[in-house]
């Protein structure tokens, strides 16, 4: 008799905390990432020297699509999830606590020692998000699973700012170590409780060639990747942003910060709220929803152009518009993604949108340069509207959408 599966409720919670741990235990932007900055001046390393190391340590992000292909295709003992799962979570604890535990001077020893947690998090975050797919399009909750996830990451995100600005003033780098540990521990106890393994681990015949072969050739595949990629293509975020508000309206540092966490309570806002209609309206309307909310968000940072005054509400405002639109997006993802490379495609799809943002942040950076820089309102002008007509041009791609999966736009 195959053991019980686990409540809907069970799963969702269990998303839920494996978003949060992971944003708190990334060492390139968790509650490690500060008090690694701090250490890394202490040791007399310069600003190029210190950007180099946390870009080190955030480089198994890339290989996202590479660790979804061991998940799909190359079980450890026979399972694609479940014990991958419990792999990373034992493996980056230890690591975690070897961290806590021997005291390591020079920046060297410190990357060796960090490549284990920082690799735990990025496979973490390919394996969660297969099992996500594959649960979510059984259960028909991928809505629901996407949210509960994103609202966790953006909680887990206001912690690590007070965390690691804790840390970092009192100079205890080993706390964000040993609470690291401690979670990646709660991590291995929930994955024990919450994941059961898999009844199958491929579809009879699945190999990577046959399955590539067949998500490529997909009706849905290619247009949905580029609407991903469209719709993240934001010139105006984080960097012109910044420089703007700090530079040219006079923001303090602080404030920036607690703009950024304004952001998060919007975008927790946003991602919280998706459950409540993503079932109960038309896929087509979804669509449509997103486009919109992208170019609303991206235009509501015009009002910053002269003034400051309202900023928080701006970034609370921006927040929901933006995770209302990624929401969307990423369900679109999720339900199209084929449960026999979920892992493969949606790190594909996913790795996709982390080169759209970070392509067109350089981008806008160059464009406000060449608009007049620093202390030019017209710049900062011109970046807002520019990125305010980019999401527009996800229209374009959605008769495609509309012609290949006619069902998707029936069905409410």
């Amino acid at each position: 008799m195959p053991p019980l599966q686990p409540t809907t409720s069970v799963i969702a919670v269990y998303f839920a905390l494996m978003y949060f741990i992971q944003t708190l235990v990334d060492p390139s932007a968790g509650i490690m990432a500060q008090p690694l900055r701090v250490a890394l001046k202490e040791w007399q390393l310069s600003a190029a020297e210190i950007g180099l190391f946390m870009g080190a340590i955030g480089l198994p992000w890339a290989l996202k699509p590479l660790l979804g292909i061991v998940s799909d295709f190359v079980p450890l003992f026979g399972s694609r999830r479940r014990n991958y799962l419990l792999l990373v979570a034992a493996a980056s604890c230890v690591g975690c606590l070897v961290l806590t535990i021997v005291p390591v001077q020079g920046s060297l020893p410190l990357l060796f020692l960090l490549v284990l947690p920082a690799l735990g998090v990025a496979f973490g975050d390919v394996l969660i998000d297969a099992l996500m797919v594959t649960e979510g399009q059984r259960r028909k909750r991928t809505g629901l699973f996407q949210s509960v996830q994103w609202t966790a990451a953006y909680a887990g995100l206001l912690l690590t700012g007070v965390l690691g600005g804790w840390i970092s003033e009192a100079g205890m780098l080993v706390w964000a170590f040993g609470i690291a540990a401690f979670l990646w521990a709660v991590a291995l106890s929930a994955t024990l409780a919450a994941v059961r393994q898999e009844t199958a681990v491929t579809q009879e015949g699945a190999t990577l060639g046959v399955a590539l072969r067949q998500v490529w050739s997909s009706a849905s595949f290619k247009p949905v990747a580029l609407i991903l990629f469209l719709w993240n293509f934001n010139p105006l975020w984080t960097s012109v942003i910044y420089l703007h508000l700090t530079e040219t309206r006079g923001m303090s540092e602080i404030g920036f910060g607690h703009f950024l966490a304004a952001f998060s309570v919007g975008a927790m806002i946003g991602s919280a709220a998706y459950p409540l209609y993503c079932r109960r309206v038309a896929l087509n309307r979804l669509v449509h929803l997103s486009i919109v909310a992208g170019i609303v968000g991206n235009s509501l940072y015009l009002a910053l152009a002269h003034t400051v005054d309202a900023s928080f509400v701006i970034a609370v405002m921006a927040g929901c518009a933006y995770m209302t639109g990624t929401m969307v997006h990423l369900d679109v993802a999720a339900r199209n993604a084929p449960l026999v490379a979920a892992a493969t495609v949606f790190a594909v799809l996913m790795a996709l949108t982390n080169l759209a943002s970070s392509t067109s942040e350089g981008i806008g950076a160059w464009l406000y340069d060449s608009a007049g820089g620093i202390a030019s309102e017209s710049a900062y002008i011109f970046v807002c509207l520019f990125a305010a007509v980019l999401p527009a041009s996800c229209w374009l791609v959605v008769p495609v959408l509309r012609k290949n999966l006619p069902e998707w736009f029936a069905v409410s």
